[in-house]
């Protein structure tokens, strides 16, 4: 019943369906092709066995629930020694079983298969309009320290001037890209590996796909012309150390979690760290994985209700409703060997890029709620000290209007500036990824608030980059009618 609630919440996410698509496409007999979900059909055999119980038990007791197919993780307050004897007392009765454990080092390319290398027209169950474009790579798992995946994922989801993700947006086509590529078994595996770019398209950008599937192709196109950037690979390996070195308490669960499959993934000395870090520039494997964008073995996913008229498949476990067709020959021809786009560069490094991590002295002793520092005719300025000792602030200004809720012309016309100030900022005032500094433009009903997050040392000066892209707002009538357009789809 449990196993069967899972699934059907599984079947109404979009995402999760996506997924279920693209492993129904994978090769015969390989076991991602397998439908992992399991419901109440699937476990039909299993559910009518009246020892159904006994045998679920004996097959997780042989399989896994032996030593050599186990690893531990145990966080506590106790003493190591305390720790110690409970750990003995559970499991000294385990003894070695001398089982091979299963792999699936030698299942590879599971996504060589017609129907993957194809285009698919798929009906989604919310409103959501989605370019997916999934590019098989030879399994990553043994590139760890480089993880060139991410060179890529760098670069493309980079928003300053000059970049894929900026390119696209003030052409009005996507709101953002997303990546499918980490620790899921589908995209990460010992098999293989799957690197999946998740455009979120604007109403324009269903008009234009051909020409979104171009550009990317183009920026492509420019990594394999360049080549591996240390540069951009050393802004991306500090960006990760910062946030490493600097992160605040998370969940103790997922923290045990990590770890636990960190012990199967990664020698002893980088288990605390071999996910979040990248410890070695390697311009092979980078190149190899750029090199394998191939627009002849990628698979091209369209999701929205548009579709439904072109969608004549079903696949039997979700019911997802798709049609499949080939890519045309002319567009792979020009993908092979793409025009060079101007518009499109290599972004350089953030000038926000923090050096100084000293935590100033306190002179205000800490506090439960904020403390009133400022009251002036045009405002108030209040403090609150973080319990957490980091070199991080958090701006929070909120500018107070009579008019928000006046009419509702008003609330809509307010939503819509910061609708449009959001894209400005990311164009005009982008920090760069590696500045780790977050910003956030958002309506309320009392006015338009500004959330600022990020290190100390450059955050004031930024702050004073962003009021300037405000006090300078300008947008023509041409954009403005498009993003008329996507507020009234956000609302819908």
């Amino acid at each position: 019943q449990i196993i069967d609630e899972e699934n059907m919440i599984a079947q109404i996410d979009d995402h999760y369906r996506a997924t279920r698509l693209l492993t129904y496409l994978a090769r015969e007999n390989h076991p991602i092709k397998q439908f992992s979900w399991g419901n109440k059909l699937s476990l039909k055999e299993l559910i009518e066995n009246t020892n159904s119980t006994t045998v679920l038990k004996q097959f997780v007791k042989d399989r896994y629930c032996i030593p050599e197919g186990m690893n531990l993780v145990m966080i506590s307050n106790e003493s190591f020694r305390i720790m110690q004897q409970r750990i003995e007392r559970l499991f000294c009765l385990m003894k070695r079983s001398f089982k091979t454990l299963p792999d699936y080092i030698g299942l590879q390319h599971p996504w060589n298969t017609d129907h993957f290398r194809k285009f698919q027209l798929v009906y989604p169950l919310g409103d959501i309009h989605q370019l997916r474009i999934s590019f098989p790579l030879p399994s990553v798992d043994e590139h760890w320290k480089v993880k060139p995946e991410d060179y890529i994922r760098f670069i493309f989801s980079h928003e300053a001037p000059g970049s894929l993700n900026s390119y696209l947006k003030n052409k009005l086509w996507t709101i953002n890209i997303d990546f499918d590529i980490g620790d899921s078994q589908i995209y990460h595996n010992s098999s293989s590996s799957l690197f999946t770019l998740i455009l979120h398209l604007t109403r324009q950008g269903l008009k234009n796909i051909k020409s979104i599937i171009d550009s990317i192709f183009e920026a492509i196109n420019l990594l394999k012309r360049l080549g591996p950037l240390k540069r951009v690979y050393d802004d991306m390996q500090l960006a990760d150390l910062h946030a490493f070195l600097f992160q605040e308490k998370g969940n103790t669960v997922t923290y045990a979690d990590t770890i636990v499959r960190n012990l199967r993934k990664y020698p002893s000395l980088f288990v605390l760290f071999g996910h979040e870090l990248h410890l070695q520039f390697e311009p092979v494997s980078i190149i190899k994985t750029i090199n394998a964008l191939d627009p002849q073995t990628c698979n091209i996913m369209l999701i929205s209700k548009l579709c439904l008229p072109y969608c004549d498949q079903t696949e039997p476990w979700f019911n997802i409703q798709y049609g499949q067709f080939d890519i045309p020959n002319d567009w792979i021809s020009y993908w092979l060997n793409p025009n060079i786009n101007p518009a499109l560069s290599i972004p350089d490094s953030s000038q926000y890029l923090a050096v100084d991590f000293s935590v100033k002295p306190f002179d205000i002793p800490p506090n439960d709620i904020p403390i009133l520092l400022l009251k002036e005719d045009f405002g108030t300025l209040w403090y609150f000290r973080n319990q957490q000792t980091l070199p991080k602030a958090f701006f929070y200004l909120h500018f107070l209007s009579p008019y928000m809720n006046l009419s509702p012309q008003h609330s809509c016309l307010f939503d819509l500036y910061t609708l449009i100030l959001n894209s400005l900022l990311r164009s005009h005032a982008y920090p760069g990824k590696a500045s780790h500094i977050l910003i956030n433009f958002s309506s309320t009903d009392t006015g338009l608030i500004l959330k600022l997050t990020g290190f100390n040392q450059h955050l004031s000066k930024y702050l004073e980059t962003v009021l300037k892209v405000i006090y300078n707002f300008q947008i023509n009538e041409e954009d403005t009618v498009a993003w008329k357009q996507e507020l009234k789809d956000n609302y819908l």
